[in-house]
């Protein structure tokens, strides 16, 4: 009898930490799957429907990775684009003390760069400079991926204040955050903008080698949208230099791209959007699988422990 109760205790113990693995598992993938409706919603400019599941994700913050920091970006972005700024900032506010508390460096530079959204938007750039140069993370400044974000909100504000020279330094930070990334289209994004300081303040030779960097990347991956800022900014540049043969020159092939991407962008859109609604349903008839699973183990389970019992009673 006694050995029965263990058996019996050992097989209910099981029930019990594979039901707790498969609760975590699904709160994890209904997390994801929250946070990827959101994306889709934003994607397609329904921020009523974004900011749903993106306040769904957060109730279901199971874990912290990164689409959990994900969800309040999007929370806040989608009150942002309702006009609801203060919600959108509180949002924001709370997603800072947890990127601080989970120490991810990241997620902390994003989330206070997407703090001056709104400033950039009704073209108070003198207030987002504010922002940004007074709550300083400084205890993550020596992280490179904090700076991925942070300096280039911050570089795209004194350059339109005006002060080439500082956003000068916060490109740099930009552009060398970026490459530690390894994300070879933010990097090369970022050495374009760097380019265009570089313009402004008339060190023409430092810019044209930038810009050469970024044409061999862009024409050897054949990357349109990259070829279509490099001949907007080369034509900027010729433009300083009075080559009025150039100027003509850039602006015919700047044109000629521009209308390609164009029609590209008109393709991809619905593309895109049945891509991600795919992905979405997919991922709902895996959770479906996974709970039909769960209740074949348990009842497997059940049917082991009668016979067990029935055997040795």
């Amino acid at each position: 009898m006694i050995k029965t109760i263990l058996i019996f205790l050992l097989i209910i113990t099981t029930i019990s930490e594979t039901f707790a693995l498969k609760t975590k598992e699904n709160k994890i993938n209904k997390q994801l799957e929250y946070t990827n409706l959101a994306k889709l919603y934003f994607f397609r400019d329904d921020y009523l429907s974004a900011k749903k599941y993106a306040e769904k994700a957060i109730e279901n913050n199971y874990n912290k990775n990164i689409d959990f920091l994900n969800a309040y970006k999007l929370l806040a972005e989608s009150n942002f684009k309702l006009d609801k700024i203060p919600e959108g900032r509180e949002v924001l506010e709370k997603g800072i003390i947890l990127a601080r508390k989970y120490k991810n460096p990241y997620y902390l530079g994003m989330l206070r760069s997407i703090m001056v959204i709104p400033y950039f938007e009704s073209n108070q750039y003198n207030k987002a400079t504010d922002y940004l140069l007074k709550n300083q993370d400084k205890d993550y400044f020596d992280s490179l991926s904090y700076h991925i974000f942070y300096s280039n909100h911050l570089m795209h504000s004194l350059k339109k204040q005006g002060n080439y020279k500082e956003a000068l330094k916060y490109s740099a930070k930009t552009v060398q955050s970026r490459k530690e990334m390894n994300d070879k289209t933010m990097y090369f994004s970022s050495l374009n903008n760097h380019a265009k300081i570089f313009i402004k303040l008339n060190q023409l030779d430092s810019a044209l080698k930038y810009l050469e960097m970024t044409f061999d990347y862009n024409q050897r991956f054949n990357l349109r949208l990259g070829l279509r800022d490099y001949y907007s900014i080369m034509t900027k540049l010729y433009e300083k230099q009075n080559d009025h043969a150039n100027i003509i020159k850039m602006y015919k092939s700047f044109d000629s791209i521009q209308s390609i991407i164009k029609i590209e962008e008109l393709n991809n859109k619905d593309r895109n959007i049945f891509y991600k609604s795919m992905k979405s349903y997919q991922e709902n008839e895996k959770y479906k699988i996974n709970f039909v699973n769960m209740l074949l183990s348990f009842s497997m389970l059940f049917f082991v422990s009668f016979l067990l019992y029935f055997f040795t009673v």
